[in-house]
């Protein structure tokens, strides 16, 4: 995943702990989205949440440590609860 400002050209590969490198197999990156304050940047990486204050920062945390693939889907609801909700 990288990071692409739109006041500058030049691309910033977001480090491997907060969903960037390559991804080689498997559903590693599963959501990426921008808090609704401030430059926080959240991501879901195998079935885990992260957050990082600012894309830039050299701190992030993971927020979960519990994901585990077709069992607990943290920041990822599943088709179900997304039909629940709907209704």
């Amino acid at each position: 995943m990288y990071l692409f400002p739109r006041e500058s050209y030049p691309l910033t590969p977001l480090p491997d702990d907060v969903g960037g490198g390559v991804i080689t197999e498997g559903p590693l990156l599963l959501l990426a989205m921008w808090t609704p304050k401030g430059h926080g940047l959240i991501t879901v990486k195998d079935y885990d949440i992260f957050y990082r204050p600012a894309p830039r920062s050299s701190t992030g945390y993971r927020v979960t440590d519990t994901g585990i693939p077709g069992r607990i889907f943290n920041g990822v609801p599943d088709w179900l609860y997304e039909a629940k909700t709907e209704q």
